[in-house]
């Protein structure tokens, strides 16, 4: 799970022209990590997205997203508002493992997303890949 730090923030800042363009900046980043057709990402709802990769360990995971987040710093895209930095960042929850080790789908998700929210307690701007059961 992949959330854009203080976006309500930034979309009132900036406007939704601007809010736009950073959902699609988000949107083009995940598909240069994520390039095997096996590959599955998706806009989970507002700046949210969900990314299914296949075949991965939890060191591979976290080195891509690492990648997702050197790339944001890259963009160094203002968000002078926000609490966190003067830079528009993102945070990442990771799940791993396979779908038959955990309880439901539903259930991987939520892990992924508990992860996600403790990676913005941390300070935002990062991931935290979640306790296998």
């Amino acid at each position: 799970m992949i959330d854009l730090d203080h976006f309500k923030q930034f979309n009132d800042c900036y406007g939704h022209q601007q809010g736009d363009r950073a959902i699609r900046c988000q949107a083009d980043i995940l598909r240069s990590v994520f390039k095997r057709e096996t590959d599955i990402l998706g806009r989970y709802g507002g700046e949210e997205f969900i990314v299914v990769a296949e075949g991965h360990s939890a060191a591979e995971f976290e080195r891509q997203a690492a990648r997702i987040l050197a790339q944001w710093q890259d963009l160094a895209m203002s968000s002078e508002d926000s609490p966190s930095g003067q830079f528009l960042s993102c945070s990442i929850g990771i799940c791993h493992g396979m779908p038959a080790d955990y309880d439901s789908l539903e259930n991987m998700i939520k892990m992924a997303d508990d992860a996600l929210y403790s990676a913005k307690e941390r300070g935002r701007g990062t991931f935290l890949v979640a306790e296998p059961m």
